[in-house]
């Protein structure tokens, strides 16, 4: 019986392992082919605009997203009334971590 009891916690901790595992590998390699795909498809459909996004990395255990560099085209000059564009880039680097106020 004890034997019993003890393969079935062994399973047990080899499927949270195996399953933890897992969590990591696809944060770090398939959630930033996501957000990527999704963020140039919403702006595709959303703004009528092509999107480019420099590298993209997320972090499963913070769950964070870096993003270094975005680039929305600007609308046509004429459109524009005069104004100029801003020149101020735009960076995700300082990211919100849990526990930070």
């Amino acid at each position: 019986m004890f034997k019993r009891a003890l393969n079935v916690w062994v399973f047990a901790g080899l499927l949270i392992a195996l399953l933890f595992a897992g969590y990591v590998v696809a944060g770090y390699t398939l959630v930033p082919g996501l957000i990527r795909s999704q963020a140039i498809r919403w702006a595709d459909e959303k703004l009528n605009k092509r999107l480019a996004l420099g590298e993209v990395r997320f972090d499963p255990f913070w769950l964070a997203v870096d993003i270094n560099d975005i680039a929305l085209p600007a609308e046509a000059p004429s459109a524009r009334l005069g104004r100029r564009p801003s020149a101020r880039p735009l960076s995700l680097q300082g990211s919100i971590h849990p526990g930070s106020s």
